[in-house]
Parts: structure tokens; C-alpha cells; sequence
């Protein structure tokens, strides 16, 4: 998401935002998880969802979102032997 919003800043790309679909491949996560993370982030004021249902990065965020996700990238490989 950060880089689709840093890229669309940059003229690269028509839209910041992106899906669930979008999200779930780009990491490699199913969509339920990447949902569950979406959520949290949601809760914490870190993204933003539209009424069609896209993500976009709050970028006056990012310090935090940057620790959040570190942590639970961290807690992921642990749980997968990483």
C-alpha cells in the first residue's frame, strides 16, 4: 500500500489506493489474514478504507505503521519456523 501511494505521488500510478485481492498477493498472505491486518490498522488510524472497499496509507503515519508491521512480520516467521 505505502508503495502504491508513493508511486502514485510520483505520477507513476492513476490511484493510491488498493484491494484486499491486490494486498493478499503482494505479501503472500490468504485474504482472511491480510484482512485481520487491514482491520487493525483501520482501528489504529493508519489507513483508510473507501466505501468501495479500497486501502490507502496515511503517510503522516508511517513511523508507526512501519514498527507495527515489523512486529508482526517478526511474530509471522517465528510462528513458520523463520
Amino acid at each position: 500500500m505505502l508503495g502504491k501511494r508513493l508511486a502514485n505521488l510520483a505520477e507513476l500510478v492513476d490511484s493510491p489506493n488498493a484491494s484486499i485481492k491486490e494486498l493478499s498477493s503482494a505479501l503472500g498472505f490468504g485474504e482472511n489474514y491480510t484482512r485481520a491486518l487491514l482491520s487493525e490498522l483501520l482501528t489504529k488510524g493508519l489507513i483508510t478504507r473507501s466505501d468501495s472497499g479500497l486501502y490507502t496509507v496515511q503517510l503522516a503515519k508511517l513511523e508507526e505503521i512501519t514498527r507495527l508491521l515489523e512486529s508482526k512480520l517478526e511474530k509471522t516467521g517465528n510462528e513458520h519456523g523463520s
